[in-house]
Parts: C-alpha cells; sequence; structure tokens
C-alpha cells in the first residue's frame, strides 16, 4: 500500500515536471528561453527621441528571469506606438518605460501582460 502511494506521488511530481518543461520548450512559461523565437528578435521603438516623451513609468516585475524575459518584455513594450522600453533590469526585476502623451496606464500593463508577465507595481511621473 504504502509503495503504490510513492509511486502515485512520483507519478504526479514527473507529470508536472514534463508539463512545465513543455510550456518553457513553447516559450509559454514566464521565463521564456525556450523555442517561441521572441528572445531573437530586438524591437527598437518607432521614435527614439526623449524630447517626444512626456512620462517615465516605473514598473515593478516580479517574474523577470532571465535575459530571454527582459528581451521580451523590451520587445512587446517598443511594439507599441508612444512607448519606449528604456531600461529593464533582471537583476531588480523593474522596468523604466517612457511613454508619449496619451498613453495610460492600463495600455501600459496590458502590453506586459500580454507578453506573459506580473505587474506588480506602477508608478508614472511627467519627465
Amino acid at each position: 500500500m504504502i509503495n503504490g502511494i510513492i509511486i502515485f506521488i512520483l507519478a504526479a511530481f514527473v507529470f508536472i515536471g514534463i508539463r512545465s518543461y513543455m510550456k518553457h520548450l513553447k516559450g509559454e512559461s514566464s521565463c521564456c528561453g525556450g523555442g517561441g523565437g521572441s528572445g531573437t528578435l530586438n524591437i527598437q521603438p518607432s521614435d527614439k527621441n526623449k524630447s517626444n516623451y512626456a512620462y517615465s513609468a516605473e514598473i515593478s516585475i516580479p517574474d523577470i528571469m532571465c535575459a530571454n524575459c527582459v528581451m521580451k518584455i523590451s520587445n512587446a513594450v517598443n511594439g507599441q506606438d508612444g512607448m519606449w522600453a528604456k531600461k529593464i533590469s533582471q537583476k531588480t526585476k523593474t522596468a523604466h518605460i517612457l511613454l508619449k502623451e496619451g498613453i495610460n496606464e492600463n495600455q501600459v500593463k496590458d502590453t506586459i501582460q500580454k507578453a506573459g508577465y506580473t505587474v506588480a507595481s506602477y508608478s508614472c511621473m511627467p519627465l
């Protein structure tokens, strides 16, 4: 009986591990080092003139785990009109994003969440 319980528990751990690994390979997990392809692009903002940006946002993103996570968030933000991922730090798990007039907090949060990450805190100030 005990052996059966131990085997069941081990099988459950193996199943969970395989499922997690498959998500990682598909690029669906928070840490996107797998085959998602997003880590190979380097999307630049369409406007790199800092004087055209009215606001600076500081965002805490706790699930930044690796350089690929940084690249995925940067690409998502820079791919939006009116947003520039000025600096994203894996060490501090924060993003410094410049915003043009008319970009609101929900647009920024949605962009980061659609990339697969959690926004823990958001603060925005005029430049």
